[in-house]
Formats: C-alpha cells, sequence, structure tokens
C-alpha cells in the first residue's frame, strides 16, 4: 500500500487554516467505540466557473486533490485534537467535493452505537 508524503501539500496548508475552529469545537473527552464522518469540501473556483457558480451556488469538483488524500488530513486533524482515540474507529465515510464561492469544510461525525 502507498500513502504519499503530505507534509507540505495543498491540503496541509488548507487543513491549518481549518485547525483553529477543530480546537475550539474540542469535546471534553474523545468518543469511544464506531464513528461515522461525513464530510464537505467547499474549493474557491477557476475564474472560468465563476458565472456558472453564481446561478447554481456550488458545482461538484472533479480535479486535484484527491478525495482519499483530503480524508486523511481531515481525519488525522480530528485525532490529534482528541475528537476519538484512534481514527480506525471511523467505520463509514462518505467525502464531497464542491467548486463553491465560499469556500469552506463541513464535518459532520456520529458515534454509532455497536451493541
Amino acid at each position: 500500500m502507498f500513502v504519499g508524503k503530505m507534509k507540505n501539500s495543498k491540503i496541509t496548508a488548507w487543513m491549518r487554516t481549518f485547525e483553529p475552529w477543530v480546537i475550539e469545537g474540542k469535546p471534553e473527552k474523545p468518543m469511544e467505540g464506531a464513528v461515522k464522518v461525513y464530510i464537505k469540501l467547499f474549493y474557491s473556483p477557476p475564474k472560468y466557473l465563476l458565472r456558472k457558480i453564481h446561478k447554481c451556488k456550488t458545482i461538484v469538483k472533479t480535479t486535484k486533490p484527491d478525495c482519499d488524500n483530503a480524508v486523511k488530513v481531515i481525519l488525522d486533524l480530528f485525532t490529534k485534537n482528541g475528537y476519538w482515540l484512534d481514527d480506525s474507529q471511523v467505520w463509514s465515510i462518505t467525502i464531497e467535493k464542491y467548486w463553491s464561492i465560499e469556500p469552506s469544510v463541513q464535518v459532520l461525525f456520529t458515534q454509532t452505537n455497536t451493541q
């Protein structure tokens, strides 16, 4: 299995911007058990898409960075900040990428009862 180095990637730099909000919402204690994660990534569009986005608000993004690279960085950030004990607890991930006038990251996670 190959995992690319991401220390200097655009995703890592982008997540540094997101980290203050992750730290601010940090839970008192990490979740235990299975966790389900839903991620929406909204990227600033290139100029040629601006007119179209003003009509639609968002457009599906099918260019780099790859979803799998973004997921790794996001899960590591939440693990590092104590949202769960280990990212191996994540049993389900949904990730979507969009072009949007308002760049942002939305992460929703729920603890799943495994009994």
